[in-house]
C-alpha cells in the first residue's frame, strides 16, 4: 500500500463560517448563564467584569428582582437567609437581603435590607 502526501492546503473552512460559529457559541454560553443566573445577575456580573458603574437604584432594582424571583419560585432559604451582593465599583459593593431588618433577630450594617413581603413563603422554617 503506498501513501501519498496530503498537500499543503488540508481542510479549509471560509472566513465567514468560522465568524458565524464564533457568535453562535457565545450566545449559547450567554443564555445558557441567563437560564443559571438569572437575567439580572448576568447583567451585573458582566458590568462588573467590564467595569461598568452602577447606580445604587439599579443595584437596589436589580436585588429586588432577585428577591421577586426566589419568591415566585418558593425558594424559601434562599428569599429568607440570602445575601445579594451587588458591586456598584470594583471596590464598592452593597450586599442586600429582601426581608426588613425586623425580620431578622441579628441585624448588620452591611447588609441593606428591602423590605419585601412573600406570602407563598413562610420564613419561620428557615
Amino acid at each position: 500500500m503506498k501513501l501519498r502526501p496530503l498537500g499543503k492546503k488540508g481542510i479549509t473552512i471560509s472566513m465567514p463560517t468560522i465568524i458565524i460559529t464564533i457568535l453562535a457559541l457565545l450566545v449559547l454560553i450567554i443564555v445558557a448563564l441567563s437560564f443559571t443566573m438569572g437575567m439580572g445577575n448576568l447583567v451585573n456580573k458582566i458590568k462588573q467584569i467590564l467595569g461598568i458603574t452602577l447606580s445604587e437604584e439599579s443595584a437596589r432594582d436589580a436585588a429586588r428582582q432577585t428577591c421577586e424571583m426566589w419568591c415566585n419560585t418558593e425558594r424559601g432559604e434562599a428569599f429568607c437567609n440570602g445575601e445579594i451582593p451587588v458591586y456598584l465599583t470594583k471596590d464598592k459593593k452593597i450586599i442586600f437581603r429582601c426581608r426588613s431588618s425586623s425580620d431578622y433577630t441579628k441585624t448588620d450594617e452591611k447588609f441593606e435590607y428591602l423590605g419585601i413581603t412573600c406570602p407563598k413563603i413562610d420564613c419561620s422554617k428557615y
